[in-house]
């Protein structure tokens, strides 16, 4: 299947390859060995220069690097959801060389509304004078040198707001606090 799919997608595109082909998730009607396996197939011939997973665990990044090479693992990654820092895959990334890739950095709706409304968050967000999204993906981009973050936006605002967070250096007791309010999983 994931051969046919990398096929369409190529001819859609009018291109000979994909710069970097992820399987979106571990699927349920395929095992997971195969998956991988088709993926690599798909770099022996040629069609995708670069493989990554989404929605993987810790150990299935461990299982397709057996086979290939991986070169990202995008997850859902923000406050709310942190299981991948507590459980080693962000270190294990970063060991491993993989980017990571936090999808959802700021939260998905409509817990991003929630989020960006907490008194800590407004806080932070008045003493760097930046958004509360812009602390947000600070915070995120600060965990780890091999992390990235995917922000949709649906206002140009947004768009054009977000990217700055790069530029956003959090003071370490501003850090501390998010991380530790990030491990109780609750609103800041």
């Amino acid at each position: 299947h994931l051969l046919e799919a990398c096929k369409k997608r190529l001819e859609d595109l009018g291109i000979d390859q994909i710069f970097l082909y992820q399987l979106h998730g571990p699927g349920s009607n395929c095992p997971f060995e195969e998956s991988i396996e088709a993926l690599a197939e798909l770099k022996q011939k040629g069609l995708v220069k670069y493989l990554g997973l989404s929605n993987v665990s810790l150990e299935q990044l461990n299982q397709a690097q057996a086979v290939t090479r991986i070169e990202s693992v995008q997850n859902c990654f923000n406050l709310y959801s942190t299981e991948d820092l507590t459980n080693g895959l962000i270190k294990a990334c970063e060991a491993q060389r993989v980017t990571y890739i936090a999808n959802s950095p700021v939260g998905s709706r409509p817990k991003h509304v929630d989020m960006t409304k907490g008194e800590l968050l407004q806080k932070l967000s008045l003493k760097y004078k930046v958004s509360s999204y812009q602390v947000l993906l600070a915070w995120v981009l600060h965990l780890s040198k091999n992390m990235i973050a995917i922000s949709g936006s649906t206002r140009v605002e947004s768009a054009e707001d977000s990217p700055k967070a790069m530029g956003l250096s959090l003071e370490k007791e501003d850090l501390f606090l998010l991380d530790k309010f990030s491990l109780k999983g609750g609103l800041v």
